[in-house]
Order: structure tokens, then C-alpha cells, then sequence
């Protein structure tokens, strides 16, 4: 599937390089640009809504304000409006659930509260919080069981701490948040007060936060009773050569099973974190390929934001731009795309250029804001074809006493084989191998082993370049003491049939043509057959799946 491709994208890097050191982007065009010569001081974070008619917004925070955008036809951007904050700011964060924006900030606005409803005509402010803190580095909306906006690196007697506000319990929380704690994790039962549990960035779902303490490390926390907050893992430090890194922020694949974590002090590399066991967070990988390497051995580009979806990772890379990698393969990411939002680049010189992307739109449409240069509305086209499976199925073979595995298959010109699995008492394992050929488009495995009961199976797709992709499971229902029954075997076209459930059935000659075909109901019933002697088969299907019975016609 992505041996062939990933080639030639490999050698399109490598020539673009040759050529002139490096291109400004790689399988992603520029849909709009907008940058207001007029606008004071930098752009700052992006982030997206979609409104209950499908519409497309991309918001982004600017030093004095935060404006939208409509940006459903990338072709014809629409500016909304603009709507200002209290003073100029060099950091805004924003998040949106149902009609109402939450944008928090490093200059004193508290938490604004904007209506979205009128969209896309205007937006409108309709309250500031500033009770509880005034400044924040980061917010973050959890919605996968109850509402909840989390605000981290706060003030107001926070010690750079934690405030958790309820948005669902009440119709007035939406617009009017309802604190449910604000704390420091340092001062909780059992923690070391030595330990400074800064949170700089937060990942929250179902009510566990990954957090990115900074020079501290990595940790999760438990937070679905808020009055009993505690740490469910180790705190990791990521290692670097000169000093320990800054963890930054991170996302999560689906599973939650690995973390993609962005540093910004350091050697300023990826790190892919293993979190299948949340009491102990393992360092798995570090990814590290600056753009700018083969040209004059820059190497200290800064990962800034990661954002992970469906199997892409989405890095804002400051001067190395929109970098999007592909991890299929969790553990080995390989970059598919960029777009560089600071043209020109021959030097990595601190944090500016791009800040944010948002990747979750879906249109398929990305935002990416930059410092100096505005919001950038981009199309990604994906170099990599997935292998498509068709069909994957699975019916008992009465004959020969197996389940039978049949699957169809298209756009695979980089298969390796196919590794049939059969869940078993300690998970999957793997019971046999099809070889792929470019010339077949149908396979089959036969499973001799047939237990009673749910027999459960998937298959492993592998790629040439070793990466590979799960289909989705089937399962079979088989019953040994409840086949199809048919007697006497032998007879003058008349005989019994015992089925285990309702089934139809099909009469066949020995030259495979279907000569008759019925309805059965379970249990025993008589067939009376008018047919020239002979021999014939029974096909009898159910949800089951397909048996097959013989029988023999004398004169």
C-alpha cells in the first residue's frame, strides 16, 4: 500500500533539495491568506467551529483581538468580524462547544465568552470572567461525558494551578461557566511540594488529564471527582543531551494509547510516549527531521503544537511550518506534507512563524495561523492510497468441517501478504499466512479448527515497507452438535432434513447448476424431489453462514 509511494515522495524531497535546497511545500496548495499590514503586534493560536448548518469558521487570536472567518468555500473567505480583548496579548487560546467561543489569554482578559449563534453574519462578546484568575496559558474543553472547560497556568492565587468549570449541568453554565475547583496539583495528598506542577498545555478525555508540566514532565492525572484529584501515572521526564526537555503540549491517538509530545527548550525534538498502561508512561520514540538539515545543517527547529487525526500528525513547526506526518504506524512516523508559512526560510531563529494548525474540519480543510503572517486556509492532498477491503467474510464449510475466510481487495499494489488472526483466550494470534499477488483480487483461508461457539476472526494487512492495518472483525457461530443433518444419504429423491435454524436451501448437480431452491424452517422436514438419478448437493444458508450436505438419487 505505501512502499511504492512513500519512494517516490522520499525522492521528491531529496530532488526539491538538489534543486534549491528546499520547496515551500509538499502535497498541500494555499487556499487563502489573510494578513492586515494595520493589525498590531503578532498572531497568535487557531482554532475551528463548524455551525449546525455545516459551515466552516477558522479563529484566530491576534494581539488585540480575535477574529473570524468563514471559510466554507476556500475559494471566497469571508472576514466575520473581529472582536477585541482588553489590552494587547501575544498568547490567546480558544475552544468552542455548541454556539459559544471560550478564548482565554495572557493579558489580563480572564476568560471571554463569545455567542456564536448569529454566524455567519456576526459573533458577538457576551461575558468576561475575571473572579477566579485574570491571565491563563492554555484552555481545554472535555465534552466526551459531561462538559467541562479546564484552564491551566493560571493566576489568582493559583500558583500557575488548575480551574475546572462546569458547562452542561446547567443551561446558564454555557455562557456563564460555574467553577467547580480551582487548586494547585502540588498541594494535593501525597504529592511532593518540591515538584513546581506548572501545566503549560492539557489533553483531557474522559475525565483524565494528560498533562505537559513543563520542566517537570509529563504526567496523568485522574480528574472526574474533582475533589479528589490525583495522579494515576509516573512523571516522565524526557530526556535531551544538554538539558532536560520542556514538555510543552501533546495530543493522543484515539486510543489514547500513545502521546505525541512537542518540547521547546533543548534539543527541541518529538517524543512518542507509550501510555497503554497509564500507571506507567514509557518513552517510546524520538522524531526529529528538520527541513532545513540537507540544506546547511540547521537542525534546531521547534515543534510547537501537535494535534492527531485519524491517522495524521499534525505538528505547527514554527519555521519549519505545517508539517504533517503519517502514523499508521504509531511508532514510526515518516512526513507526507508541509506547508511553509514563513517563505524564505534559511535559519531557525526562535519561536515565531507558525503558531497553531487545526486539522479537524470536516471539509478536510487546515487553518494554520503565523506570527507575522496571518491565517492560512490550506488543502492537503494525501500521497498515500490505502489498501481498500471490499468485503471480508466468513461461512462454515460443511464438507470439509472449517470456517472459511473469503475477502476481496483493491488499490494494493503494495501488499506483502496477509496474516489471518483468531481471537483466542490470551487475544488475537496469528493461525496462517496468505501471500499477495498483484494478480489476485479474491482470498481464501480455511480454518480447520473449528470451536463451538463465537469463533472470531480479523486480518493483518502487511506492507512491504512492514507497516500494516487491521480490517474490521467477523465472527461465526458454530454449533457441532447442531449441523445440518440429512438421511438417508442415499434415497429416491425423498428424504429428511434436521436444520439448527431457519434456513433457505438450494438443490445442486454434480454440474453445478441449481436446479431448485426453497425455504426451510429449523428442525426436521421432509424434501420430495422430482430429479434424475445422480449425484446432488444440499446448500442450506442461514445467518449461520453457508453448510453444505450430500446426498445420492438412485432410480
Amino acid at each position: 500500500m505505501r512502499l511504492l509511494i512513500l519512494f517516490t515522495l522520499l525522492w521528491t524531497i531529496g530532488s526539491s533539495v538538489s534543486a534549491q535546497c528546499i520547496e515551500d511545500s509538499l502535497n498541500m496548495e494555499l487556499k487563502f491568506q489573510y494578513d492586515d499590514p494595520n493589525q498590531p503586534g503578532i498572531y497568535n493560536d487557531v482554532w475551528g467551529y463548524v455551525d449546525q448548518d455545516g459551515r466552516e469558521y477558522a479563529i484566530i487570536g491576534a494581539s488585540d483581538s480575535i477574529l473570524i472567518f468563514d471559510i466554507t468555500d476556500t475559494d471566497n473567505v469571508v472576514k466575520v468580524g473581529a472582536e477585541h480583548g482588553d489590552g494587547a496579548c501575544s498568547w490567546r487560546d480558544m475552544k468552542t462547544w455548541r454556539n459559544t467561543l471560550y478564548a482565554g489569554s495572557e493579558c489580563g482578559d480572564g476568560l471571554l465568552i463569545f455567542d456564536l449563534s448569529d454566524l455567519p453574519n456576526s459573533f458577538s462578546r457576551v461575558n468576561q470572567l475575571t473572579a477566579d484568575f485574570t491571565r491563563s496559558h492554555n484552555i481545554y474543553l472535555d465534552s466526551t461525558n459531561m462538559a467541562r472547560l479546564y484552564v491551566v497556568g493560571a493566576n489568582g492565587g493559583l500558583g500557575e494551578g488548575m480551574a475546572i468549570y462546569d458547562l452542561e449541568s446547567d443551561p446558564t453554565y454555557e455562557t456563564e461557566p460555574f467553577l467547580l475547583k480551582k487548586l494547585r496539583l502540588d498541594t494535593l495528598p501525597g504529592e511532593a511540594t518540591e515538584v513546581t506542577y506548572y501545566i503549560h498545555d492539557i489533553f483531557v478525555k474522559n475525565d483524565t488529564a494528560y498533562c505537559s508540566h513543563g520542566n517537570a514532565g509529563y504526567a496523568i492525572w485522574d480528574v472526574s471527582d474533582v475533589e479528589n484529584i490525583h495522579r494515576i501515572s509516573n512523571l516522565l521526564e524526557l530526556p535531551s543531551p544538554d538539558l532536560a526537555s520542556y514538555v510543552h503540549s501533546s495530543w493522543n491517538t484515539a486510543d489514547d494509547a500513545y502521546a505525541y509530545v512537542a518540547t521547546e527548550v533543548g534539543v527541541r525534538q518529538m517524543y512518542i510516549l507509550d501510555q497503554s498502561n497509564k500507571a506507567n508512561v514509557l518513552l517510546d520514540t524520538i522524531w526529529k527531521e528538520p527541513l532545513l538539515d540537507p540544506c546547511n545543517g540547521e537542525t534546531s527547529n521547534v515543534p510547537h503544537n501537535p494535534y492527531v487525526h485519524n491517522d495524521l500528525l499534525y505538528i505547527s513547526y514554527y519555521q519549519d511550518g505545517v508539517n504533517i506526518l503519517d502514523i499508521s504506524d504509531r511508532r514510526k512516523p515518516f512526513r507526507i506534507g508541509f506547508y511553509e508559512t514563513e517563505r524564505n526560510n534559511t535559519a531557525y531563529n526562535g519561536t515565531t512563524a507558525n503558531w497553531g494548525v487545526y486539522p479537524f474540519f470536516p471539509s478536510g480543510t487546515i487553518i494554520g495561523s503565523d506570527t507575522n503572517n496571518g491565517l492560512f486556509v490550506l488543502e492537503f492532498t494525501n500521497p498515500i492510497v490505502p489498501l481498500e477491503l471490499l468485503s471480508f467474510t466468513a461461512h462454515f464449510d460443511v464438507r470439509n468441517n472449517a470456517n472459511v475466510l473469503e475477502w476481496e481487495i483493491a488499490n494494493s499494489l503494495n501488499v506483502a501478504e496477509f496474516i489471518v488472526e483468531k481471537l483466542q483466550q490470551n487475544g488475537f494470534e496469528e493461525i496462517g499466512r496468505i501471500e499477495f499477488t498483484d494478480k489476485d483480487a479474491f482470498y481464501e483461508f480455511k480454518d480447520h479448527d473449528v470451536k463451538n461457539g463465537h469463533n472470531v476472526y480479523r486480518l493483518k494487512i502487511v506492507d512491504l515497507d512492514a507497516t500494516f492495518e487491521y480490517s474490521e472483525v467477523v465472527q461465526l457461530y458454530n454449533e457441532s452438535d447442531h449441523k445440518v443433518s440429512i438421511y438417508p444419504s442415499v434415497n429416491q429423491g425423498q428424504f429428511t432434513v434436521e436444520l439448527p435454524l431457519e434456513s433457505t436451501y438450494s438443490i445442486i448437480n454434480f454440474a453445478g447448476k441449481y436446479i431448485e431452491k426453497g425455504h426451510l424452517s429449523s428442525g426436521k422436514q421432509e424434501l420430495q424431489l422430482s430429479v434424475p438419478a445422480g449425484h446432488y448437493l444440499l446448500k442450506i444458508e442461514s445467518i449461520q453462514g453457508i453448510s453444505f450436505a450430500r446426498f445420492l438419487v438412485l432410480d
